[in-house]
């Protein structure tokens, strides 16, 4: 989070909002890279965590190593080809940007791509906290070159070289961390013969779904950008994509409980709804406290950290932090059928999100501008995700979806409530600048003390330790 908006803070010293809105756009096209690996990350993943074999785990470890060598050299060249058809486009010819950045932008992304499906290894291997830990690494490594870059006049070429020295640090790093609970692993190997190809046969099939899904989710996280930047002005984009990168890098923070939860409910050999009933009611309290803060802080910190030439209007915000309330809350179900393996209600819900968004925001686009796009991106969220995954988890488990929509809806809306009050009271005594994120983050601490204490009402605690049987049943109060 911290190198996320730092990053940001690069971006409006150095650059202008036209030349961002170039190099922003390049770079969402480059985020579907590590999407077009048919899948198979997340299902040897899941695989490799739910087996007890160490045979079978090793063998499915030694599939993915050679599978994602093709895949490495396939996406070098899919993204020089990308990236070369881009730089051909109006806003890039305009931007004066050489061809050999876009180039080179595309061969260090395909690379980053590598390193993320290496790391992401650590997740079948139950070893979550590791793989934060090099991520984190790298995010370092990537801002600390930036910002040696963008101090030596390197301009717009930043982005390649602080993307490069991630690799060259990530890689190797996870490759030490993996063999250290997988003495046996290779990381080059070359294993194509007909074993290979059958295992690949029986796991193509269930691939696909999962492959149908992160194209799905990746789609619809970033078509509203894409509409943006091919409709309306580059410094119209740019705004929009820094207010779309605010949110995503709190997203970002929020998502760690859910990344590291569904591997837990993966080896779950019965499912227990009470404990699916505590981790949606959780959800619902994070990102409605999330959302409250964002509302009241984002704009103020935006016009302090960015510049006001960078702030977007009120209401926009509004309806982008409301499609995130929506997608936040329905992403608690999602992670528990992620964890099932059920692809394919995920990616059902996603392309239906798709296509009422798309659809919708092009009409938007022409009758309201940017708002007309953020509009019909929260109805596509409300109807093609939001009300359909609550349902259709209801009719799996044979229960009345309103009871469970009330239960997490309620949570949510006074979480917001709790987080949005607690900051526009404090606005009052602490002037906008540094004390904002502080501001923010009280908000969300007060609700999350509100949620405490009616754990411990609800549940009749008075007090005499916290045993593992007494802390259990708080959380089901939450």
């Amino acid at each position: 989070m911290a190198t996320g908006m730092y990053a940001l803070k690069l971006y409006a010293s150095h650059l202008t909002l036209a030349t961002y809105g170039v190099v922003a756009f390049a770079l969402a096209l480059m985020f579907y890279l590590p999407y077009f690996d048919g899948g198979f990350r997340v299902l040897l993943n899941r695989s490799i965590l739910v087996t007890k074999n160490e045979d079978d785990r090793d063998r499915m470890i030694r599939f993915g190593q050679s599978l994602y060598i093709l895949l490495g050299l396939l996406f070098v060249f899919l993204a020089v080809l990308l990236m070369g058809c881009y730089s051909m486009t109006q806003s890039a010819r305009n931007s004066g940007l050489p061809l050999s950045f876009f180039l080179t932008l595309g061969a260090v992304s395909a690379t980053t791509f590598i390193s993320t499906a290496q790391t992401e290894l650590l997740y079948g291997l139950h070893q979550q906290g590791k793989m934060y830990i090099v991520q984190a690494t790298g995010s370092w490594v990537l801002v600390s070159v930036m910002t040696l870059g963008f101090s030596r006049g390197w301009g717009v070429w930043a982005f390649p070289a602080s993307a490069a020295s991630a690799f060259v640090v990530v890689y190797p790093f996870s490759i030490r961390l993996i063999k250290h609970s997988v003495p046996r692993f290779k990381w080059f190997d070359l294993w194509y013969d007909r074993e290979f190809w059958k295992l690949f046969s029986s796991l193509k099939g269930e691939a696909w779904s999962c492959c149908r899904m992160q194209l799905s989710g990746a789609a619809i996280t970033t078509a509203d950008v894409f509409i943006v930047g091919a409709l309306l002005p580059d410094e119209t984009f740019a705004a929009y994509y820094i207010l779309c990168r605010f949110v995503w890098i709190v997203k970002s923070v929020l998502q760690i409980g859910g990344e590291v939860g569904w591997p837990f409910f993966a080896r779950l050999e019965d499912r227990k709804l009470s404990a699916e009933l505590i981790w949606l009611r959780l959800h619902s309290w994070l990102y409605g406290a999330a959302v409250g803060s964002l509302a009241v802080t984002l704009i103020p910190f935006c016009a302090w950290w960015m510049g006001k030439e960078w702030v977007v209007g009120s209401f926009l915000l509004w309806l982008v932090a409301l499609r995130f309330l929506v997608t936040g809350i329905a992403s608690g179900v999602i992670y528990l059928y992620y964890g099932m393996g059920n692809f394919k209600v995920i990616s059902g819900c996603f392309q239906r999100e798709m296509i009422i968004s798309v659809l919708l925001s092009l009409l938007g686009a022409y009758l309201f501008g940017l708002n007309g796009v953020a509009g019909a991106f929260l109805i596509g969220a409300i109807a093609g995700t939001g009300w359909p995954v609550f349902r259709i988890y209801a009719r799996d488990l044979s229960v009345n979806v309103f009871p469970i929509l009330a239960q997490v809806w309620l949570r949510a809306l006074l979480g917001m409530a709790i987080s949005y009050s607690v900051g526009s009271l404090l606005f009052r005594w602490a002037h906008a600048g540094i004390f904002t994120p502080f501001i923010g983050a009280a908000g969300v601490l007060a609700c999350l003390m509100v949620m405490g204490g009616i754990s411990i009402v609800r549940g009749g605690w008075a007090g005499g330790g916290f045993s593992s049987k007494t802390l259990r049943s708080l959380a089901s109060k939450i």
